[in-house]
């Protein structure tokens, strides 16, 4: 039973009749598996559900003593660490969102991770920059005249999970097809070659990689996706 059906049937006197002290400590793990389950709805939806499902699920943890810092806790643990396999700063914005909204920002801290998950949101202007590319030579992000959407790969050559984001994109059909007909570029760059793009913070790389799907103007389509993720958008667009 969970800990807000313990507390609920405790005040209603069906429960507890030693007079022994009631547990106020919310059910982590029922509280972990409705994260998990409208983070995984959330990946695909659009902003008006995403700003949704974050406040229902916050709102359903209120009820629990307690259970509101667990679910804040739940969301950042999941969504801002980029050791996470389900990191998403994008899905981690209407929970911040709806932390400050409602008061629990005392210290400013929230305020400053918002900031962060901001920059280069979907929908906004990438900045263009130039980098040097491993043969020596050296590229600008967006290309004049180029109708080519971009991904868009901040990675280090010594990065095991960025070789394995590589492969991955290397052996997606789509991603092959795009690269193919033109109408996709790929910017790799090798921070190790480019500490500068890192340092200037006009991108917040907090991990290896970092990922960006963009239009070829530099509008932001998607801010670190998953490699399935990456795919199926751009599958879509084709098809739109």
């Amino acid at each position: 039973m969970c800990a807000s059906c313990a507390t609920r049937g405790d005040a209603a006197g069906t429960g507890n009749d030693t007079g022994a002290a009631v547990s106020t400590i919310p059910d982590t793990a029922a509280m972990e598996q409705r994260f998990a389950d409208i983070a995984f709805k959330l990946e695909l939806s659009g902003e008006a559900e995403r700003q949704r499902g974050a406040r229902e699920y916050l709102r359903q943890a209120e009820h629990e003593p307690g259970g509101i810092a667990l679910a804040a806790g739940i969301a950042d643990r999941y969504l801002f660490d980029p050791e996470s396999p389900v990191y998403s700063e994008t899905l981690y914005i209407p929970f911040l969102e709806y932390l400050i909204a409602t008061g629990r920002d005392t210290t400013g801290l929230l305020a400053g991770k918002l900031a962060i998950c901001r920059r280069n949101a979907p929908g906004a202007k990438a900045p263009d920059f130039a980098y040097r590319t491993p043969g020596g030579g050296g590229e600008r992000l967006i290309a004049p005249g180029s109708e080519a959407d971009i991904i868009l790969f901040f990675h280090d050559p010594d990065c095991p999970r960025c070789q394995a984001m590589a492969s991955a994109m290397r052996s997606s059909r789509t991603i092959g097809t795009r690269l193919a007909d033109g109408s996709l570029r790929v910017a790799a760059v090798d921070l190790s070659l480019n500490p500068e793009v890192e340092a200037d913070t006009l991108y917040e790389i907090r991990a290896t990689p970092a990922v960006y799907l963009l239009r070829a103007d530099g509008t932001v389509v998607l801010k670190d996706p998953s490699a399935p993720r990456l795919a199926a958008e751009l599958s879509r667009r084709v098809k739109n």
